[in-house]
């Protein structure tokens, strides 16, 4: 069995469901085996990977997939905006993904953007560049990744985040100064220049709000 496969396989039951459960497959001794990964919040879905994570190592499983819809955005590193969780803001987009995780580390994703009908029907939108581009990548490493290194994921999660939110910082702020630039330039006193500064901390401040306006509700607080 190849990812093709799985691809085919879980496309066409997307397609007829209009829903996807996440899942992992493999095959053990000529027979496709799926643990279906049904959870609800982030304490079900820690204990779900645990044990699947669990399983793959007890049967000494060296390939499986990982099949399941996700949300995603097309700009979160960009510094434009805050860092925020796909499935909390509002520009966010839906994309079908089966992944190839192997004991070898020469790991394999296929990704499609999923555009919806009136009736809720599942279009997928291919993008072959996209595809090319993530396959290339050396690192590529997930959640669900049985042989993924956790804590250097979460180390460079954590750092991506901050590199963005600092980019856009720095980028706010220094497009307030370029706005007040002869304001400042003109500032007779240390007064004026205060009242200046408070003014564009002021603007800053508005700046923050606007990214809010894009957070969707999460009573949950459930991560993507």
């Amino acid at each position: 069995m190849e990812i093709e496969d799985v691809i085919k396989v879980e496309k066409m039951e997307l397609v007829r469901t209009k829903d996807l459960c996440s899942k992992i497959l493999f095959v053990k001794e000529n027979t496709l085996n799926m643990v279906m990964l049904n959870f609800k919040n982030n304490e079900q879905k820690h204990f779900m990977r645990k044990k699947a994570l669990e399983l793959i190592d007890k049967l000494g499983v060296e390939l499986y997939w990982f099949s399941s819809t996700a949300w995603f955005l097309t700009q979160e590193k960009d510094g434009k905006n805050l860092y925020k969780r796909p499935s909390r803001d509002v520009n966010r987009k839906e994309c079908f993904m089966v992944i190839e995780f192997r004991k070898d580390r020469k790991n394999k994703i296929y990704f499609a953007e999923i555009k919806r009908g009136l009736q809720n029907d599942v279009v997928f939108i291919e993008d072959e560049e996209k595809n090319n581009s993530l396959n290339k990548q050396n690192n590529l490493q997930s959640y669900w990744d049985a042989w993924a290194d956790e804590q250097e994921m979460d180390f460079e999660n954590k750092k991506m985040i901050n590199e963005n939110d600092e980019k856009f910082i720095k980028n706010t702020i220094a497009g307030l100064m370029r706005k007040h630039s002869e304001e400042i330039d003109n500032a007779k006193t240390s007064e004026d220049f205060t009242k200046l500064m408070l003014q564009i901390g002021k603007e800053a401040g508005e700046k923050l709000k606007e990214q809010n306006k894009t957070l969707l509700e999460d009573p949950e607080e459930f991560e993507d």
